[in-house]
């Protein structure tokens, strides 16, 4: 029986025929990184690849680039260029063209040669330009505005593709985006991403929390580019714009840069938000140790239980273990004796609502509450390096207030 061929998508064709074009232009790219390294002394020419599969990475580390660059951090002393090039396949084109307004970027087969071999001889040095960080280290995000603004034409068509989504103009809208392995596996279906399966969650935990707020008067918008399920709920105020046929690259932009907080499980497309300056309650986050502390904003974790004790772990706990809180791998979890366990609908609904009361100015802090909140981030390990590189900077988020008080 003939073997089955397998079917491939036009962008991974383009990625292939790519691909064949650098192997082709070796000896070029060759003689470019010795030019351009003999040039050095007078002019520092970096290369550096945007993370542009990834919408998160290619949302967040572009921006923090930009922004660092604007304060004099990792910048070389140097006169320099920096020039960047996108590999396929693009996660959206939007943000690339925005970004094409900020940044010099050429075509993948002109560059990539160029990088890869500078990062085999020289092992990258102060010739790349990647900003390899998700983290706002330096506190840049809370001082700076958004790097991405749009034109009068721009917002008068996305004003015009919200309203397409039965959203009336000046009402307020919520976006909610749920992990699950839908978008890694139709990415790269030939590579085993089961370690990632950790973060995914249901969606329909969502739907107590999504109706809520729209009972209070939010539109809330459920997003996502690829996803497995749809969202089951009929309340007019919900739109599962995953599934709708509505979805496009500049709409997931536009959406994200006029919400009024995004809802998340800790995944790519909260970056968007997060680089126009928008608060975001993440829920089911894990690992422990890699909260966005850096935001403003509330988390709230997933459920550290322990096979051993019968039992979920306090965080205290959690951060005692301490390997525990690092993990990026899932099947490490069960070496441990721990089981990740999704929050309830109504500790989502609390920590919704909780966000709610802070942006109306109803939010009230007890002292109970703040002695919670004071104990837990004494306890975190704010100072924790990765790779020689410090993880967390200024302190700008909360844990969800009913979340602590039942499980801190």
């Amino acid at each position: 029986m003939p073997r089955k061929l397998p079917q491939l998508s036009i962008k991974h064709i383009y990625a292939y025929l790519e691909s064949s074009v650098v192997i082709l232009t070796i000896p070029i790219s060759f003689l470019c990184v010795i030019i351009i390294r003999a040039f050095e002394p007078l002019v520092l020419i970096r290369v550096g690849m945007l993370n542009a599969t990834r919408i998160g990475h290619f949302a967040i580390n572009t921006e923090l680039y930009l922004l660092e660059k604007a304060a004099g951090i990792n910048k070389p002393k140097s006169r320099y260029l920096d020039i960047f090039f996108a590999p396929k396949p693009l996660c959206n084109r939007y943000l690339l063209k925005k970004w094409s307004e900020h940044l010099i970027i050429l075509p993948g087969f002109l560059l990539r040669g160029i990088y890869k071999i500078n990062s085999f001889l020289y092992r990258g040095n102060v010739f790349t330009a990647t900003q390899e960080s998700s983290r706002d280290i330096f506190d840049l995000l809370h001082f700076t505005d958004s790097t991405i603004n749009f034109s009068a034409q721009e917002r008068f068509i996305g004003d015009s593709l919200i309203e397409g989504l039965g959203i009336k103009q000046g009402a307020k809208y919520v976006t909610l985006i749920v992990r699950d392995s839908a978008y890694l596996e139709r990415l790269m279906p030939n590579k085993d991403w089961s370690y990632h399966d950790y973060r995914d969650n249901d969606i329909d935990n969502y739907v107590l929390a999504a109706e809520t707020l729209a009972e209070h008067g939010f539109f809330v918008v459920r997003v996502g580019s690829v996803v497995k399920k749809k969202f089951r709920t009929s309340h007019p105020r919900i739109i599962d714009y995953a599934f709708n046929g509505k979805r496009t690259d500049f709409l997931d932009l536009y959406l994200a840069s006029n919400c009024e907080f995004c809802i998340s499980t800790g995944t790519g497309f909260d970056a968007l938000p997060h680089i126009f300056r928008k608060p975001c309650v993440y829920t089911n986050f894990a690992p422990l140790g890699t909260f966005p502390t850096f935001q403003e904003g509330l988390v709230i974790p997933k459920h550290y239980y322990s096979t051993r004790l019968k039992r979920r772990l306090s965080l205290k706990e959690v951060v005692d273990h301490n390997k525990a809180m690092f993990i990026l791998d899932g099947g490490k979890f069960s070496e441990l004796g721990i089981e990740l366990q999704e929050n309830s609908p109504e500790e989502i609904c609390d920590a919704c609502l909780e966000m709610v009361e802070i942006l109306g100015g109803t939010h009230l802090v007890t002292n109970e509450d703040q002695f919670r909140q004071e104990r837990f981030w004494k306890n975190y390990p704010l100072s924790k390096l990765i790779d020689g590189q410090p993880l967390h900077g200024k302190l700008r988020t909360r844990i969800g207030r009913s979340y602590l008080k039942q499980f801190g």
